[in-house]
């Protein structure tokens, strides 16, 4: 089965809005880090598997705001458009939150997640889907082809050695044997069964002694216990003698075993050794291989990671450039607002209070003359609320000043500070310039020599 990726579409996929990547026979995606290259890998393993590249399946893939807390009411969708031997296919999945309102409630309330997913656009069960993945190509395989960190990382020690020796093909136990003289007596040891037949049965062999030399102090113990008493003409020495006979074929006994175990460890250990050794063999040809391949490839490379570098410094210097001016034009309106209210501010400093004239001071309600003593109270209230007022006044207007230069302060400083990244910039690119130049030259000379 040949399958084809010809173009992936991602839409608020881990911080990504909205992008569409088309595929040719070669694409190259590279950049700095968290630009979003493992994101793209990650959006492509999680619409055919549901999990990242790394084999999580309990990532997040939902957009953060600026504090990091997820943005609700967003879809969250990869499209994928496949070539399988000549046929387009269209899959796509899609993270939608669920949303309920409760009975006699005027809200409605997050309850969760859930997933639905398309094959030519026509909606499936996540078991369909999953199996129509599976009949594309097996999960496994397809990381082992595309992460080659899944090997080392992601896959057991047994499945590696599986894989490796599928590859490189098995070691029998005889090609061991005939490699180590050793191992010369080992076939008769084994008497038809494997290695690890022969080391389960020498296990349990084992055991099975150690068992009964543990019982036997009991055993004589209990033994002596019972014993009647003897006649006076037993022969001690002879049975002493049997005794010790008995106990030098226990010795010869262990003794076998023992030797069988060690035959047997060797025999793992240069098992283990010859296929380092295959490994060993197999890695040195390929880096010979990639020895002698002309260098044109890497510097091609490299040229576009300048460029990508070039453009990526003048862009951000251009948008620096707008940020200082734009904030220029911010300070130079905030500095005549500011302006304004110290003019502001001085005229209300300035203003008196205009005292009413006693002798024609009436009451502002009937409009009737009042005693003396109730005018200078009305006068004194006068004056107090017009000092209240003017220091209320005052307060503002200073507020409005001392929040419009802490602002221009803090664009000053943004300002200084881009202006500092721009320097830098240029002389990043000054260097840079003189870089591609000189890869040029020797990218050149290599292809003339061809």
């Amino acid at each position: 089965m040949n399958i084809e990726l010809k173009k992936l579409e991602l839409l608020n996929f881990k911080g990504i809005k909205e992008k569409t990547i088309e595929f040719g026979k070669e694409t190259n995606i590279f950049g700095r880090n968290e630009t979003g290259k493992t994101t793209i890998f990650d959006s492509f393993t999680w619409l055919l598997f549901g999990k990242d590249s790394v084999n999580r399946s309990d990532f997040s893939i939902k957009t953060l705001d600026k504090n990091g807390e997820f943005i609700h009411g967003l879809d969250h969708q990869v499209t994928g458009i496949l070539l399988v031997d000549g046929k387009e296919v269209i899959l796509r999945r899609l993270l939608k939150e669920n949303w309920v309102k409760k009975r006699g409630s005027a809200e409605a309330i997050f309850s969760g997640n859930k997933t639905e997913y398309f094959i030519n656009e026509e909606p499936k069960k996540e078991k369909e889907y999953k199996e129509y993945i599976n009949s594309l190509i097996d999960e496994n395989v397809f990381k082992l082809l595309t992460n080659p960190m899944h090997f080392n990382v992601n896959t057991s020690w047994q499945d590696r050695r599986k894989i490796l020796l599928e590859i490189v093909g098995d070691i029998t136990d005889e090609e061991v044997i005939n490699n180590s003289k050793k191992l010369k007596d080992l076939p008769g040891l084994l008497n038809g069964n494997s290695i690890d037949s022969f080391k389960a049965i020498i296990a349990s062999k084992k055991k099975k002694l150690n068992e009964q030399l543990k019982a036997i102090p009991i055993r004589i113990d209990e033994i002596n216990r019972n014993l009647p008493v003897l006649a006076k003409n037993v022969d001690y020495k002879a049975l002493e003698v049997e005794r010790a006979a008995i106990k030098g074929e226990l010795n010869v006994i262990e003794s076998q075993l023992e030797s069988q175990q060690r035959v047997a460890d060797d025999f793992i250990k240069r098992q283990s050794e010859l296929s380092v050794k295959k490994n060993k063999l197999k890695d040195l040809e390929l880096q010979i291989e990639k020895d002698s391949m002309k260098s044109l490839n890497d510097m091609n490379m490299k040229l576009m990671e300048l460029g990508y570098k070039k453009d990526t410094l003048e862009r951000k210097n251009k948008q620096d450039t707008e940020i200082i001016a734009k904030n220029q034009d911010e300070i130079q309106k905030l500095q005549d607002e500011m302006q304004k209210y110290r003019d502001e501010y001085k005229v209300v400093f300035e203003e008196p209070f205009n005292e009413p004239d006693k002798e024609n001071f009436v009451c502002p309600t009937c409009k009737q003359d009042l005693p003396k003593e109730d005018i200078e109270r009305q006068i004194s209230g006068m004056l107090a609320n017009y000092k209240s007022n003017k220091l209320k006044r005052l307060e503002e207007i200073s507020n409005q000043g001392k929040w419009r230069k802490a602002k221009v302060k803090q664009l000053q400083d943004e300002s200084d500070r881009l202006n500092v990244t721009v320097q830098n910039n240029e002389a990043e690119l000054a260097k840079l310039d003189e870089e591609i130049k000189a890869t040029q030259a020797v990218l050149n000379a290599e292809k003339n020599k061809e």
